[in-house]
């Protein structure tokens, strides 16, 4: 139902891939998701801090250590690096694939404002 109302959909926006892509991440469709992620900038449209947390979270959930690892690379490279809502997505992330060295390296660019 979800699918079909996207697809339908006469113009897209950041807000409206974003919301899809948490709906599936959400919902334990986390492929769907990175599925939709990847399509998303095809489109034009650019990926912001939400669209990272969200994505971020259905790649945990699925236990995609290299996508995990990709997605962070993304996040630094971008101007949503510093924003709160990503950092904490990739603190969850690398503490939910035992990786608390590189967590604690997200909290700590955080604490000095990186």
């Amino acid at each position: 139902m979800l699918e079909n109302f996207f697809d339908d959909m006469p113009e897209r926006n950041v807000v409206s891939w974003t919301s899809v892509i948490a709906g599936y991440s959400q919902n334990g469709k986390g492929h769907d998701a990175i599925e939709l992620y990847y399509q998303m900038p095809k489109s034009g449209i650019m990926l912001d801090q939400f669209t990272f947390g969200s994505v971020v979270k259905a790649c945990s959930g699925g236990g995609n250590v290299g996508l995990g690892r990709r997605l962070h690379a993304q996040v630094v490279k971008s101007e949503v690096g510093s924003h709160l809502i990503a950092q904490n997505a990739l603190i969850a992330m690398h503490s939910k694939f035992d990786q608390i060295d590189d967590a604690w390296n997200v909290f700590s660019c955080m604490q000095q404002g990186i």
